[in-house]
């Protein structure tokens, strides 16, 4: 997600920028909301977080705008606890259930906001990992879990989970999409970072006056299905080597046999 843009403010308040990315209500949605807040005042206050608005454009918008005829309507906000995990996270979660987006919308939001998802969680678990507390060993680092051999299998029999913590498997349960769907605002995503796309697309796209299949690079079948033989390739030999180092002595000979197979076919793959 581009971070150098001028950040989006809204009558004083910055808004953060994963709230930017959602579409602002306009027309007949707008009046609806305007009125009611009119009738029921503001339920949902405005949401804050380090003095930047992450939650309530659409609201404060309202506010502001009956403030200019009604002097009883009155501004409330909110700060969002401190310990929050990932604050992009709680921006997509509230506006993802609220919102009526459609799959082209949800789907390319979702691929900008995972990678940021992924940096704030990855610097919220470092900045407490050490914290007191947390059990390690002598070295300081946290002890692996005994490992079960007993059913073991050098070769998975499917890669549903690795699918699930890929960048497309993430972003499709955000979003709630097709595993297609996600790899279209992906790819859309990378062209436009990469200015295989112009800049433009990305507004096109939030406001709903291009879908996702109209402008997604076509993929190179030839090379995805390479990529994803050295992937799982690589997945298999990090998974035999974790097993190496946990099991019994009369397990080690089977497994060396497995490692060899995978390591010779990631050569196979690196010299095509």
């Amino acid at each position: 997600m581009e971070t150098d843009l001028p950040l989006e403010v809204i009558y004083g308040y910055k808004v953060h920028p994963a709230a930017s990315l959602f579409p602002l209500l306009e027309g007949d949605e707008f009046e609806s909301l305007v009125l009611s807040i009119q009738t029921l005042g503001l339920i949902n206050p405005i949401i804050l977080h380090n003095g930047m608005l992450i939650d309530g454009r659409n609201r404060l918008r309202a506010v502001e705008h009956l403030k200019t005829k009604y002097s009883n309507i009155e501004l409330v906000t909110k700060n969002l606890a401190l310990d929050v995990v990932s604050v992009s996270e709680f921006i997509m979660d509230v506006n993802s259930e609220r919102r009526h987006l459609s799959p082209d919308q949800i789907a390319f939001i979702a691929a900008e906001l995972i990678p940021k998802i992924q940096e704030e969680k990855k610097a919220k678990q470092e900045s407490t990992q050490f914290k007191a507390g947390n059990k390690a060993g002598p070295n300081g680092r946290k002890g692996k879990e005994p490992v079960n051999t007993d059913s073991y299998s050098p070769i998975p029999r499917d890669v549903k989970q690795m699918n699930e913590q890929s960048t497309i498997g993430q972003v499709a349960l955000a979003s709630k999409q097709s595993h297609h769907k996600a790899s279209q605002a992906v790819a859309v995503v990378k062209a436009i970072e990469a200015g295989e796309l112009p800049k433009e697309t990305k507004t096109k796209i939030l406001s709903g006056e291009v879908k996702l299949k109209d402008v997604a690079p076509k993929p190179k079948k030839k090379e995805l299905n390479r990529d994803l033989q050295l992937e799982l390739a690589l997945y298999h030999v990090t998974q035999a080597m974790d097993r190496y180092m946990a099991v019994e002595y009369a397990s080690i000979r089977l497994l060396e046999l497995g490692i060899n197979a995978y390591i010779d076919l990631l050569k196979k793959e690196l010299r095509k």
